[in-house]
């Protein structure tokens, strides 16, 4: 026998054995996706096989036996990579509590695309898009593959978030971020009122370019497109989140930006973080009396700032020292973008905010988290959280409903930044901090508000 095939075989075997075992693992909330992936891995195993089956034919060539015992060594590492995308997705790495509202997110906002979530030991957020380009014309393809292929959304969406020792529940607020990106190209916002400042720009750029003797040419123009549009999808993904959760977002990117220590946080794919932040602050301060800011002083008799949320985050200097930071790191061309970006996002950015919430109040408004619900959900539940009750359920007029995922999200970050001293004293071992160790009993009240509530809804649905 052909020791590759049998190599071959021998590995197929043990990938499929491998595949069939995840699909019986639990995975949170009962998600689909992962299960759906997992079957094309399978599929792609099985039409590995059958190319392995079908050079044993008497009838095929040698030169065509060589050929189909390659082809399936060269789908069986396919496979292997595929299988990579679900490590971290299990119950034993994503907290199946937030899986059910995360999805109603994704159904609310009319993501059809087949979705799942994942956790890495990695300081990272981020949404991949798997496009199967390369995975939709494999030859002789299996039936099982075929039913899966068919069976996915497509492009399927991979949402990682940080494993468990950064993955508290108030930080799960990032998520909406990435759900943002989904959306991304729906949101459109109207710069017609900001041709000026983009004039302002493009000539910034020549300027700096001309100084170093480079020209501004078409090749230039593309790559600041390029660039303003990977900022542009960011902002965009930003006034998701805040649409989504309101200040619990600004909380969390502001906790999660200072916590990861990434400089500036400026790139040709991202706009720097004070801007970022400072866009989300002025998002918050928006809408007059009543906003998200004065909520949250009336309550704690303090004003949302950089200072309360990120104390240490480094802040871009001035734009000439910024450009001469990035020049070693991104090129004379990239650092002159940027640094120039940062006076045009500057009014950019609210159109985008705009757009967001336009577009989000027209397909899904019952999700679109307001001050006057703020203010609501802090006089239910913070008090009683205090008191270790989480925050599950509240009484609306003569009817008991289940609090959302936003709602527990921003009880949570009030209680963090406001109100921890006031939680109960924890029974600590030797070597432990007293304050981590009420941090970590809020996590798990906050995972139980979710778990509870998700189990209200579903017996509401279920009984009417």
């Amino acid at each position: 026998m052909d020791p590759a095939y049998q190599s071959c075989l021998f590995f197929l075997e043990r990938l499929g054995q491998e595949v069939v075992r995840l699909k019986c693992g639990p995975f949170p909330g009962h998600h689909t996706g992962p299960q759906k992936w997992l079957e094309f891995v399978l599929g792609a195993v099985d039409t590995a096989k059958g190319y392995l089956e079908k050079s044993t034919d008497s009838s095929v060539s040698k030169s065509e036996k060589e050929k189909l015992v390659t082809d399936a060594e060269m789908l069986s590492g396919t496979a292997y990579y595929l299988l990579s995308f679900v490590a971290g997705s299990d119950a034993k790495n994503i907290p199946q509590q937030v899986v059910a509202p995360f999805r109603r997110w994704v159904e609310s906002l009319k993501i059809i695309n087949t979705i799942f979530f994942r956790a890495e030991h990695f300081s990272n957020y981020e949404i991949t898009t798997i496009d199967p380009a390369f995975l939709s014309s494999i030859p002789f393809p299996s039936n099982s593959y075929t039913e899966a292929l068919n069976a996915i959304c497509w492009p399927v969406q991979l949402i990682t978030v940080p494993s468990q020792s950064m993955a508290i529940l108030p930080h799960f607020a990032v998520v909406a971020h990435e759900l943002g990106h989904s959306i991304q190209d729906q949101i459109e916002p109207d710069f017609n009122n900001i041709s000026t400042a983009e004039s302002n720009f493009y000539a910034r750029v020549g300027d700096r370019l001309k100084k170093a003797g480079l020209t501004f040419d078409t090749k230039v123009q593309l790559r600041c497109t390029q660039i303003a549009d990977n900022w542009v999808n960011e902002f965009k993904a930003d006034a998701v989140g805040y649409i989504l959760v309101g200040p619990a977002f600004f909380f969390a990117l502001s906790s999660f930006l200072e916590l990861i220590g990434s400089g500036y946080g400026v790139a040709p794919t991202h706009p720097p973080s004070d801007l970022r932040l400072n866009k989300l602050l002025k998002a918050l301060e928006s809408g007059g009396n009543g906003n998200f800011n004065e909520i949250f002083f009336k309550h704690s008799k303090t004003r949302l700032s950089l200072k309360l949320t990120c104390p240490n985050l480094a802040l871009c200097p001035s734009v000439d020292d910024l450009y001469n930071e990035l020049k070693d790191q991104h090129g004379i061309v990239d650092a002159a973008i940027c640094a120039e970006l940062i006076a045009f996002f500057d009014e950019a950015a609210h159109p985008i905010f705009v757009a967001a919430e336009e577009y989000i109040e027209q397909i899904a408004p019952e999700i679109v988290y307001k001050a006057s619900q703020y203010e609501l959900d802090i006089e239910r539940h913070l008090e009683l959280l205090l008191m270790l009750v989480p925050p599950i359920e509240f009484l609306e007029g003569d009817k008991i409903k289940p609090s959302g995922m936003a709602a527990i999200l921003n009880i949570g970050w009030f209680a963090l930044l406001t109100k921890i001293d006031q939680m109960p004293s924890v029974k600590i071992s030797k070597g432990q901090n007293p304050t981590a160790q009420k941090v970590e009993r809020l996590h798990e009240l906050l995972l139980k508000a979710v778990e509870l509530s998700e189990a209200r809804r579903i017996w509401e649905e279920h009984s009417s």
